[in-house]
Formats: C-alpha cells, sequence, structure tokens
C-alpha cells in the first residue's frame, strides 16, 4: 500500500488549520466546503473536479476545496481528524476501513435519514441502491453511495475471437479458459492486490458463484451460528489458492495496485481480469489510448443453466461528519451529486453511476454491455461488509496468507469462523 506523501501531509495539516478558524477568516463571507476524496485514479478524479467546477458556477457563494487521497490514507486520516476535532465536511470514503466505524460511534456522523427522504434519493438511484447500501444502520441513512461497484469479468476481445472462445457457463468451463490461456502463454487472470481488497473480491464472487446466495444472506446482518466452514467456502478458498500457486494470476500480483493491473492489462497478452466498475473510467481510458477493444460478462455458476452471478454493493459511500460547519451546504452538494445531470456526466466519462436515469447514453460498447448485466446478473454478496468488527481485515490478511500457500483452504475457513464468531457485532 502507497505511504502518505509530503504532499499530503501538508495538505492535512493545512485544512486541520483551516478548521479551526472562523468561518468568516477562511471564506470572507462565502461557504467554503473542505471535501475529502477516496481515490488513487486520475480518471475519477478528472471528473469529480469537472462536477465540483459544474456545481461552483451555478452556486457561486459556494467554494469547494478537495482533497484526494488513498483509501487507507484517508481512512487513517479521519481517525486523525476525528481525534484534533477537524473533520472535513464531508468524505467519499471506502467503509470497510477502520476509519468509517470510528466515524459511526455516538455524534460522529451526521444522520442523513430526514435529508434522503425529503430529497426523495431512493427515487435519484437505481432500485434497492440506497437501501441495500445501508443495511447493516437499520432504518437510517448514514451514507450515500453514487457509482456502482458491480464486478465483472473484462475480456481482451481480439485474443478472445482469435481462440474462439465462448462465454463459460460454468465454473468448470471457465478453468478450462484459463488453462488454454496459460498453454498460449497469455497471462490468463491480471490481478493486483497490493490493496488486498482484490482477493476478497476474488474470494467471494467464487464464493457466491457455489452457494446459494440466499443462505449466505444471514452473513451479512452478522447473525450468530453462520458457518464460514461449509463446503462451499472451503471449495472457493482451494480454488482462489490453486490458481495463485499455478500462473493463472499476474506474476507479482501482491506488488501491483488495482490501477497498475488496468494498465497492465491492456498491453493486450492478458486474456481477463475480474473488474469492479469503479474502475470503468480508467478502462475506458486505457481502451481509448491503445485501441484494445473490451467486453464483459458475469462470472458463471456451478451448474450450466444457473443464472450468472456478480458481487454488487458500494464500496465508497458520501459521508458528513456531525461536526461539520457546513451541513446544509454539504447536503445540497450531495444533493447535486445524487442528480440525472451528475450521473449523465459519470456516464459519459465512463464510470457506472448508481443513478436512475431515464435514457442511458453509453459511449462504449463494454458499458452497454455492463448496464445490461445489472438487469440479468443475480447479486453476490459481499460478506465482508458484515456488521462484524474488524472482519474485514481478518478476511484480507488471511486471504493473502492462503495465496501465499502457507495454510490450507480448511485453515482460512476454521480462521475466518473464528474472528466471525468473536468479534462484536458494529450498527
Amino acid at each position: 500500500m502507497k505511504t502518505i506523501g509530503m504532499g499530503l501531509l501538508l495538505g492535512l495539516a493545512m485544512l486541520l488549520t483551516l478548521a479551526s478558524l472562523p468561518m468568516a477568516a477562511r471564506a470572507q463571507g462565502a461557504t467554503t466546503l473542505h471535501v475529502w476524496y477516496a481515490s488513487d485514479d486520475a480518471v475519477e478524479q478528472g471528473w469529480f473536479r469537472e462536477l465540483v467546477g459544474r456545481y461552483m458556477e451555478a452556486h457561486p457563494g459556494v467554494r469547494i476545496e478537495v482533497l484526494f487521497q488513498g483509501n487507507r490514507e484517508l481512512s487513517r486520516n479521519m481517525i486523525l481528524a476525528l481525534s484534533a476535532g477537524a473533520l472535513p465536511d464531508m468524505a467519499y470514503m471506502y467503509r470497510r476501513l477502520t476509519g468509517f466505524p470510528a466515524l459511526q460511534e455516538p455524534g460522529g456522523l451526521l444522520d442523513l435519514t430526514a435529508a434522503a427522504r425529503e430529497r426523495a434519493w431512493d427515487q435519484r438511484l437505481r432500485p434497492g441502491v440506497l437501501e441495500d447500501f445501508n443495511r447493516t444502520y437499520g432504518d437510517r441513512v448514514v451514507a450515500v453511495p453514487y457509482a456502482l461497484n458491480h464486478v465483472a469479468v473484462l475480456y481482451n476481445r481480439k485474443l478472445w475471437d482469435e481462440r474462439g472462445l465462448q462465454v463459460p457457463r460454468t465454473l468448470d468451463a471457465f478453468e478450462a479458459i484459463l488453462e488454454r490461456a496459460q498453454a498460449a502463454g497469455l497471462t490468463p487472470l491480471e490481478f493486483g492486490n497490493a490493496d488486498f481488497w482484490p482477493a476478497d473480491t476474488w474470494y467471494l464472487t467464487l464464493v457466491s458463484a457455489l452457494a446459494p446466495v440466499e443462505e449466505l444472506e444471514p452473513a451479512m446482518d452478522g447473525a450468530p451460528g453462520f458457518s464460514y466452514e461449509r463446503p462451499e467456502m472451503v471449495r472457493a478458498a482451494a480454488l482462489l489458492q490453486r490458481w495463485a500457486q499455478s500462473g493463472s494470476f499476474t506474476r507479482g500480483y501482491d506488488a501491483l495496485e488495482p490501477e497498475e493491473a488496468v494498465d497492465l492489462f491492456f498491453r493486450g497478452r492478458t486474456l481477463m481480469t475480474l473488474a469492479p466498475s469503479m474502475l470503468s473510467s480508467l478502462i475506458l481510458e486505457n481502451q481509448l489510448a491503445t485501441g484494445i477493444e473490451v467486453g464483459v460478462f458475469a462470472f458463471p455458476r456451478a451448474e450450466d443453466g444457473e443464472v450468472p452471478v456478480a458481487l454488487d454493493g458500494g464500496h465508497h459511500g458520501w459521508v458528513i461528519p456531525a461536526s461539520s460547519r457546513n451541513q446544509d451546504a454539504a447536503i445540497d452538494f450531495l444533493d447535486y451529486l445524487l442528480s440525472p445531470e451528475a450521473g449523465s456526466l459519470m456516464l459519459s466519462r465512463g464510470a457506472l453511476p448508481a443513478h436512475r436515469l431515464e435514457e442511458p447514453e453509453p459511449v462504449a460498447a463494454f458499458q452497454a454491455e455492463w448496464l445490461h448485466l445489472l438487469e440479468e446478473t443475480e447479486r453476490g454478496l459481499r460478506l465482508d461488509y458484515a456488521p462484524v468488527r474488524g472482519f474485514n481485515e481478518v478476511m484480507e490478511g488471511q486471504l493473502q496468507v492462503l495465496m501465499a500457500g502457507m495454510i490450507p483452504p480448511e485453515e482460512l475457513a476454521r480462521r475466518l469462523q473464528t474472528a466471525y464468531d468473536a468479534a462484536e457485532r458494529v450498527r
């Protein structure tokens, strides 16, 4: 994971200082929103700056200052700012890192339930998105996504067509394609796991492909008695370990950032990658730059005839700290980010917005395919989002040990079970 650079530390110090000054001294009559945004993706940063620019042009009395940070940097800095009493006005952050649960303590985050109801945010977003994102918070709205994180298999069309490959309908057929790619001297699966969460994505995709999704639902609520030692979970771990040990993944995957893995995929020697749609803007930029056409398909289930599966549910969401001096202005800006105008701009830049757009206009064929998959797949479950304190970190860490061949699949299942049973539930 990248370390915090001197520029980021200076930026944090500057924002903490600014937050301690009276509003008049900071903005001289204007409202200044301090926004922290978790993204290492320069393309995403670019279109978010466009959204900020449009909003400030339409609202000349508002100034928005944005500090981009990596997921873990922002999480750590939120904890530092919480301790110093100098949180930003709003933040877009990964909800399973330490900084997010820390903010969930009483008085940490602004309850957005009333704003969501008054402004009909559930009608602005795709059906179920707002409810699913907040399912662990009871009837409250605490965080709001504005981009989807739908996971699909991205493939190189040229390499695919040259070999006469068809979209696999079973997990065994998918494995056979991996073997063919490796025999042809290709990298079967591009993979960058320096951030750790990509391993979670692979493992939980395999779990959702093997186990009936309805039987996994209790784990999403942290229900007692759920078993991580069930056969499907052991088999998912065994597949992940075998692919890691046999060379199906990129060599040196543990040192590659997910964004770097996307760039490597577009060098043209990799057949497939498991891609979250939060990287779709970067995918579009690479496709335009290299001319390599890509397609997407949903991950196959164990048996032919079963509906393919796709992990869904946003990694990231917007939150407003309860200590924000500009709560109303922050809610207004968030309301704009959920508008059709914002969603259309995001789509035009390659993103997959969470907005309910009446006539979406994708700018690339793979983007249109991805939108179609939203309607044609069964929703897999991100069990690492369960309200179990510290469970995400345990899963991330133990999957690294598994993939390195240091423990057998059964031991991974046992360790996950122990962590799940022992951890405090967070609401």
